[in-house]
């Protein structure tokens, strides 16, 4: 083997001091700390575990109350929906009426009943105009009636 020149001779590097140079080098610094291992008492775990069994019955009593509202509004949006179809069917039942009223008003125009429910139909679907329509063709086919005057008052004629 050749002789390496002094320049590239490995004899300094394998000083004990520049080992231990480079030894302190490649530590982490002085400034850093090292982060101690957790030691936990078993009387710790236990107050831990406690913690986390009064969270989960907690968490288990909230879910609780948002599953019962829930519970609650579904039975009553059905309610409400059973209510809606209800109301609908009454009010297509006085849609006919009405139709059937004005047909009969329009074939006998002297009938004054006639006139008096197609009055009370309009009036029931909120119609008011029409119903002070009907209710004066009442009132000019038979001034004297008791019921048709009732309803011109309910009416506001």
């Amino acid at each position: 083997m050749k002789k390496l020149p002094k320049k590239f001779t490995t004899k300094k590097k394998d000083t004990p001091a520049f080992v231990k140079a480079t030894a302190d080098k490649q530590k982490s610094p002085s400034i850093s700390r090292k982060i101690p291992e957790l030691r936990i008492s078993s009387s710790w775990i236990r107050l831990a575990t406690l913690k986390t069994h009064w969270e989960s019955v907690f968490v288990s009593f909230i879910s609780g109350i948002l599953l019962m509202a829930i519970i609650v509004m579904s039975v009553k949006l059905w309610s409400n929906v059973q209510e809606l179809q209800r109301q609908e069917a009454h009010r297509a039942r006085l849609l006919t009426q009405q139709a059937f009223w004005e047909g009969v008003v329009a074939k006998y125009p002297d009938y004054k009943d006639a006139f008096f429910q197609l009055a009370v139909v309009s009036y029931a679907l909120g119609e008011r105009e029409d119903a002070e329509r009907a209710i004066e063709n009442v009132l000019l086919l038979d001034p004297n009636d008791t019921a048709g005057q009732e309803l011109a008052r309910k009416i506001g004629s």
